[in-house]
């Protein structure tokens, strides 16, 4: 049946989030789905079709269980003690050898193993990592530590391991660091990377995130050559995932579609209001 009191305020790209005004009068239902119709600008009910309200979730942060150094010496030094990087923070740290050559990179310290238990039926929406770390050396003059790379990993055990996505370190050069600077040598600090709503340029599954296997691949950049380098006490991950499909993609001669992200008790009758609707295609039917 066809819906009425409902209004779209405005056109929206896709992306984009605004809202769906209705008033007094309409019935939503369960049983039956919200469709909009882009050449009579009108939304309608189907009996064909679901609107899902979005549930938005989020787990950790999470500790590796597991971490590991893959990779050989290019000069910046390798890690040792890496099962001191496993678990929360406490103090106990893994550490990188002496460095050989000038403003070169360690090898990987791999972390991986970290228990997810994201719903099979969510939707992945960004990935945060969290390095608890400190330099072993004040930093002075070029005798430093920083952030140098960093990945995730769907499978950190892969042989060769090669780094896939997007680095999020920052790094550009030897005088300049990523956003998190060079490091305190005196205390614990935090380099953060990625977010919400950052998917590290990988496409991820629940079963992804939830195989023992997912993962992260880090280097720091410790400086000249010589002693001094990175301590890393604990790598945490956060996961950030939404549930919700919205009208499904194969509905026939629907090219529009949107996802109601606001909580909404259906099958009651609704006074006026407004949905918060995020715009996930255009098009016409």
């Amino acid at each position: 049946m066809a819906s009425s009191g409902f209004k779209l305020p405005k056109t929206y790209a896709v992306g984009e989030e605004g809202e769906l005004q209705f008033n007094s009068g309409s019935v939503f239902s369960g049983s039956t789905g919200l469709k909009y119709n882009f050449d009579t600008n009108q939304f309608n009910f189907s009996s064909s079709m679901t609107m899902n309200v979005v549930t938005t979730g989020e787990e950790g942060n999470n500790w590796g269980a597991d971490a590991f150094s893959s990779g050989s010496d290019v000069g910046g030094g390798t890690w040792h003690h890496m099962d001191n990087a496993e678990g929360a923070p406490n103090g106990i740290t893994a550490g990188t050898t002496a460095k050989t050559t000038h403003f070169t990179p360690t090898n990987y310290l791999v972390v991986d193993d970290y228990g997810f238990s994201i719903p099979a039926d969510a939707i992945i929406a960004g990935i945060e990592i969290e390095v608890t770390r400190k330099a072993e050396e004040s930093p002075s003059g070029y005798f430093r530590s920083c952030d140098y790379s960093i990945y995730t990993a769907k499978d950190a055990t892969d042989t060769p391991l090669i780094p896939l996505g997007d680095n999020l370190s920052g790094y550009v050069d030897y005088s300049t660091p990523g956003p998190n600077g060079f490091w305190s040598d005196t205390t614990f600090g935090t380099s953060s990377f990625g977010g919400a709503e950052e998917l590290w340029g990988q496409t991820w599954t629940p079963s992804d995130i939830n195989s023992s296997r997912f993962g992260l691949l880090y280097q720091t950049e410790n400086g000249r050559f010589g002693s001094g380098g990175a301590l890393v006490d604990a790598v945490g991950i956060k996961v950030y995932w939404t549930i919700g499909v919205g009208l499904a993609d194969g509905d026939p001669g629907i090219v529009g579609k949107m996802f109601v992200t606001s909580s909404v008790a259906f099958g009651m009758p609704a006074t006026s209001g407004t949905f918060n609707v995020l715009c996930i295609s255009t098009g016409s039917v």
